[in-house]
C-alpha cells in the first residue's frame, strides 16, 4: 500500500495492488501441516536474516512481556545484529528459553515450522514476505505488522496484523498477539486453517498468472 501511495501521488490514474509472492503445488506437499499438540509448550518461530528493519527485537521484548513461562522463541537466520539481538535476549531475562539456530537449510527450516505455533514477523520494511506466505501454508498463524508486502499476505481470519505506531503499543499489542495464541488452542487452530486455505485461495503461482491476464484483460 505504500507504494501504490506514492504512485498516486505521482499521478497513477489506476492502482491496483497485487502481492508478487506465490508458492507451487510442489512447495505445498512438501511443508508439512502443523499438528497442534497443546502440550502445554508454545513455541514461537522467527524466519530471515538478522538485520535491524527485520524487527526481532520487538519480537524479543513482546516475548518477554507477554510473561508466558511455558514457551520458547526460535530465531532461524545469522546477520549482524545476531549479537545485539543475543544480548537483549539476556537483558530481557528470557535467554534460556530462546534458541538462536543460525543458517538451516531450507527442509529444516519447513520441518520447524511444522513445530511450531506461530510465525512471528515484525519486519519494518518488506515489499514481500516468503516466510509468512511458507508459514501459512504450514497452517500456522502469523504475527506480523501493518506494513509493506506482509500485511497483503495475513488477514484477520489468518493472524495478527499490528499497527506500527510506536515501539511501545506494537510490542505490547504483538505481547498481546502471542498471549491469545498461547492460551486459546481454538484460536490457534482456526487461524491456522485459514491461513493454509487463503494459500490455496490466494498465493499459488497458477493463480497468480491467471489475475495477471485478468488485469491486461481489464
Amino acid at each position: 500500500e505504500e507504494t501504490a501511495a506514492r504512485l498516486r501521488k505521482l499521478g497513477s490514474k489506476q492502482v491496483e495492488l497485487f502481492s508478487q509472492v506465490a508458492i507451487s503445488e510442489n512447495t505445498i506437499d512438501i511443508i508439512k501441516e502443523t499438528s497442534y499438540s497443546f502440550d502445554g509448550s508454545t513455541k514461537f518461530l522467527s524466519v530471515g536474516r538478522l538485520l535491524p528493519w527485520k524487527g526481532f527485537h520487538l519480537g524479543l521484548q513482546a516475548f518477554e512481556s507477554s510473561a508466558l513461562s511455558n514457551s520458547e522463541y526460535w530465531i532461524i537466520g545469522e546477520g549482524p545484529e545476531k549479537n545485539r539481538l543475543k544480548k537483549l535476549a539476556k537483558r530481557l531475562g528470557v535467554e534460556d528459553r530462546v534458541r538462536f539456530l543460525g543458517q538451516q537449510p531450507r527442509s529444516r527450516v519447513l520441518q520447524l515450522l511444522s513445530q511450531s505455533n506461530a510465525l512471528i514477523h515484525p519486519s519494518l520494511h518488506e515489499s514481500g514476505g516468503y516466510a509468512s506466505i511458507e508459514a501459512m501454508a504450514a497452517g500456522l498463524p502469523v504475527i506480523c505488522l501493518d506494513l509493506g508486502g506482509p500485511a497483503l499476505q495475513v488477514n484477520e481470519e489468518s493472524g495478527f496484523k499490528i499497527k506500527a505506531i510506536s515501539t511501545k503499543q506494537t510490542v505490547m499489542e504483538i505481547s498481546q498477539a502471542m498471549y491469545k495464541i498461547a492460551s486459546d488452542q481454538n484460536l490457534c487452530k482456526n487461524l491456522g486453517g485459514n491461513s493454509r486455505k487463503r494459500v490455496y485461495n490466494e498465493f499459488f503461482w497458477n493463480k497468480k498468472a491467471f489475475q495477471l491476464l485478468q488485469y491486461y484483460n481489464d
